[in-house]
């Protein structure tokens, strides 16, 4: 390895950096599907988080509070998405625990997203076909089984009037 390719790799890491943080397995992966050799990566990527440019323990929960509060995903969700972002399983797992501390944050999540939904729905929409519709949603989500049917059976007129008071 020359040390014009070591420079290379830390500049192409770099640049991809610049538009926005990366998990570590993304930075490899964007480097190797540029040509990078595996050793040139290893010693960029060593260098980042050195610098702590590259800090997946940092930025695996800034990442889940955004896709929570943006696009109010469930708990199953929430893992898949940081999985495909490379994150270590154990981080994952303390993530999501700690976002979800209990039942009522999930719940209370899963209502902001069916609220948001139900403001999709057409006007005359049947009830059992919008109570179907809020509760495939909120499984594809992430939400469980029983908050998914608290939330779009249980209380579904609630959730209608949350969706309709202009404020």
């Amino acid at each position: 390895m020359t040390e014009r390719k070591k420079i290379n790799t830390l500049d192409h890491a770099m640049r991809f950096l610049v538009s926005r943080p990366h998990s570590e397995k993304e930075l490899r992966d964007k480097l190797t599907s540029r040509g990078h050799s595996a050793a040139d990566i290893d010693e960029a990527v060593a260098r980042l988080i050195e610098l702590k440019y590259v800090n997946d323990e940092d930025l695996c929960p800034r990442h889940a509070q955004s896709r929570l509060e943006k696009a109010n995903y469930g708990p199953a969700r929430m893992r898949l998405e940081l999985a495909r972002k490379g994150f270590r399983d154990t981080l994952v797992e303390k993530t999501v625990d700690e976002l979800y501390l209990d039942d009522q944050n999930a719940h209370d999540v899963a209502m902001r997203a069916a609220v948001k939904k139900i403001r999709t729905f057409k006007p005359g929409l049947d009830e059992q076909a919008a109570k179907q519709k809020l509760f495939a949603h909120l499984t594809q989500k992430g939400f469980d089984m029983d908050t998914a049917r608290k939330v779009a059976l249980d209380e579904f007129d609630s959730l209608q009037e949350s969706a309709h008071d202009p404020g």
